[in-house]
């Protein structure tokens, strides 16, 4: 009975160091590289300003050459360097 208790204590000690070491390992940033031949740039140019009544909105659309997205799990909402 007292080997069997060591060992469930060495399992969860394991299994404790294992997600400790695997949590730093998850929440990394993760870089994507951008498919240029299936994307493009969209950018929403509003109306502002004294003259904004007598404007309107545009959106205006570019193809994207090159470039890449790095995603970060530990501020999602941050934007990146």
């Amino acid at each position: 009975m007292r080997a069997d208790y060591n060992l469930s204590m060495i399992a969860r000690i394991a299994c404790l160091l294992l997600l400790l070491w695997l949590r730093p390992a998850a929440a990394a940033s993760r870089t994507f590289a951008i498919d240029s031949s299936a994307s493009n740039v969209r950018a929403h140019i509003g109306k502002t300003g004294i003259g904004s009544f007598a404007g309107h909105e545009h959106e205006v659309v570019a193809p994207m050459m090159q470039g890449e997205v790095v995603a970060d799990s530990t501020s999602p909402s941050m934007p990146g360097p």
